[in-house]
């Protein structure tokens, strides 16, 4: 997913300092909104890929770990997708936070404000994209 976030820094023209991309509250936001990309896709794509013997996925392996129902494991999925969501809210806060007290920094202050309101689009168009895509909604399978 770190190549998905940095093709899209690229395009949007977000120019993250290298010293800034270490800050804490930066990465987090990334992985956070990774790990809930992820997430996602695997219980939308769950039925699917069992169907074909596709075991590689996240709720599946739950399933077996935890040796829980399907169903149970879906549930503690969408529980982990509201955890990364709450990780998401807190390090985008951090992050603007942290810009905020940079105003001196001015371009990169507009940077990380920048990139914390994109990563939050990606994730809601994520969202959106698993109730539009016959992939996941099954619609003319």
């Amino acid at each position: 997913m770190n190549l998905y976030f940095d093709l899209h820094e690229i395009d949007a023209g977000i120019d993250i300092p290298h010293a800034d991309r270490h800050l804490s509250a930066y990465r987090e936001l990334r992985n956070a909104a990774s790990d809930y990309i992820w997430l996602h896709n695997d219980i939308g794509s769950l039925e699917k890929e069992v169907a074909v013997g596709d075991l590689h996925n996240a709720v599946y392996i739950l399933h077996i770990r935890e040796d829980k129902t399907l169903h149970e494991a879906v549930d503690a999925s969408n529980v982990l997708l509201g955890e990364h969501v709450d990780r998401i809210l807190v390090a985008e806060e951090e992050l603007t936070r942290l810009s905020d007290n940079r105003p001196h920094a001015g371009q990169a202050r507009i940077a990380l404000q920048r990139c914390a309101q994109d990563y939050r689009r990606l994730v809601r168009g994520d969202f959106d994209y698993h109730g539009q895509v016959r992939r996941y909604t099954g619609a003319g399978s």
